[in-house]
């Protein structure tokens, strides 16, 4: 399956690249790769970097995205 642009799953904004502030709407969370080891100042940056290279589950974003202040 190929995914092109976003795909929204509850409040959860998945995209390739980092969505500028503006562009996320107001209680939702950018879930992007792109950046490689570098920190997400806008979202969560889950690229294989950051993830060992190995799969993450949506549960563990959710936990990531309920631990942090956005």
């Amino acid at each position: 399956m190929i995914i092109e642009g976003t795909l929204q799953i509850n409040n959860l904004l998945l995209t390739h690249r980092p969505l500028l502030p503006e562009n996320i709407p107001e209680g939702f969370y950018n879930v992007h790769g792109h950046i490689h080891q570098k920190d997400s100042f806008h979202g969560i940056n889950i690229s294989v970097e950051k993830t060992d290279y190995a799969p993450i589950e949506l549960n563990k974003i959710l936990k990531i995205k309920n631990g942090r202040n956005m």
